[in-house]
């Protein structure tokens, strides 16, 4: 998946919330415009249902061990 010509991260758990920004990892009402290095001012990117799944069972794991 790329977003103006940038590649998104792997589908894998990054540690942030589930429903946190595709580039930052922030919730979208406490996103904003935000900058960060590499990706420039961004408003929140929907991080796409593979990612936020990946999240989800990373952090159920995290929880449960």
């Amino acid at each position: 998946m790329t977003f103006s010509g940038r590649s998104a991260p792997a589908v894998e758990d990054d540690g942030n919330p589930p429903n946190g920004c595709l580039l930052r990892g922030l919730e979208e009402y406490d996103h904003g415009q935000r900058y960060k290095t590499g990706t420039g001012y961004h408003y929140w990117i929907d991080p796409g249902d593979a990612l936020r799944k990946a999240r989800m069972l990373a952090r159920r794991a995290r929880a449960t061990a």
